[in-house]
């Protein structure tokens, strides 16, 4: 799974993207866009931080089930909590265990 950054006409949204696919986590953002923004969009969203070194970001557990919607069922949340585990024993997770790390993708943006 991973979080998008979106573009519309409000600016940039954030939304919780291939939510089935507990293998890898992710946030995808337009290369256009910095670091600061990233940083305030989710912060404006409770979802979560900057590492200290500013090169990933934490997400934490329970804004991930809130952006997950309709799609956090009892089995997606199991799912999850599987996949948090995992994160937990490889150091991928902050230090109170309530959020998950994630490295952010820069890809081509089409904002004109």
């Amino acid at each position: 799974m991973f979080i998008q950054v979106n573009y519309n006409s409000r600016g940039e949204l954030l939304s919780l993207e291939d939510g089935d696919n507990f293998q890898q986590f992710h946030i995808c953002a337009p290369q256009d866009l910095d670091i600061k923004s990233i940083e305030k969009l989710l912060e404006l969203d409770n979802l979560g931080y900057l590492s200290e070194d500013e090169q990933e970001v934490y997400i934490g557990i329970q804004a991930l089930v809130a952006l997950a919607g309709e799609l956090a069922t009892p089995k997606w949340i199991e799912e999850l909590e599987k996949m948090v585990a995992y994160a937990k024993s490889k150091g991928w997770t902050n230090l109170s265990g309530d959020s998950v790390k994630a490295h952010i993708e820069w890809i081509s943006s089409d904002r004109e």
